[in-house]
């Protein structure tokens, strides 16, 4: 506990954790931390899966550093993109849709 209280810093944080979560029990519609990180597990759950392929790839020889570095690259993009496409999590999809749109208004 000594090394905790003596930062500053650390108590200041805590005490405004504590004062938002109280807050927005108090005033808002209650955002509880296990709703919070129910939320963003999934994507947590789905960039540590990317992060695995990223790995994988790494582990095959290429001639050079930028070359591993650019398959790598989109190897990530690749598959986040895919799995949370096809476990249509509602953030991303979002994301998605307005990019479609997006492009759909400068094309047409």
């Amino acid at each position: 506990m000594g090394h905790f209280c003596n930062d500053l810093r650390h108590d200041h944080q805590l005490i405004t954790f504590i004062l938002s979560e109280q807050l927005l029990y108090r005033h808002v519609d209650y955002y509880a931390i296990r709703e919070q990180l129910g939320d963003f597990a999934a994507y947590l759950i789905l960039a540590a899966l990317m992060a695995i392929v990223v790995h994988a790839v790494g582990l095959f020889s290429f001639s050079n550093l930028w070359s591993q570095l650019v398959v790598q690259l989109l190897m990530g993009m690749l598959s986040y993109i895919t799995l949370c496409r096809l476990f249509r999590l509602s953030g991303f999809m979002d994301v998605w849709a307005g990019r479609t749109n997006y492009v759909r208004f400068f094309l047409w």
